[in-house]
């Protein structure tokens, strides 16, 4: 029961942080609002490493871990988690505004604020097949845009 728990967790982290970078202004703009930030707190020990790697044979994708991830990420740092590292270069911000349904249920509620750091726009979490690694911080805080 807890395996799958936590599959839908990995699940609906993949689906919000696909939306934070996937759709554009336009798709939600009534839903939520994107923006950049320089600096951002990550609450509730939220932030989670990510990892897409698409091989010859198989491509994996998921959780490299969480240790190692601080409370405060700036633009220019860098964080290592199990041996992997993402250097800040992109922090992207998304607030939601209102309550944003799939298939009957509530998959993002009005108020929640979440953020994606990312070493470049390659590496953001989307929908085409390439490499790529980012953090995903499913409850932070802008500190500075």
């Amino acid at each position: 029961m807890r395996r799958k728990l936590k599959m839908k967790s990995l699940l609906q982290a993949g689906a919000m942080a696909t939306l934070v970078t996937s759709f554009g202004a336009t798709a939600f703009a009534e839903f939520a609002r994107d923006y950049s930030a320089s600096v951002v707190r990550v609450l509730e020990n939220s932030a989670t490493m990510f990892e897409h790697d698409v091989g010859w044979i198989t491509t994996t994708s998921g959780s490299v871990g969480s240790e190692g991830i601080p409370n405060v990420i700036r633009l220019g740092d860098t964080i290592t988690v199990e041996g992997r590292a993402v250097k800040a270069n992109i922090i992207k911000v998304t607030e939601i505004l209102e309550d944003m349904k799939y298939r009957g249920e509530i998959f993002a509620h009005a108020g929640e604020v979440s953020c994606v750091v990312a070493s470049s726009e390659a590496s953001l979490p989307r929908d085409d097949e390439r490499d790529r690694l980012w953090i995903y911080i499913k409850t932070c805080e802008p500190i500075e845009q």
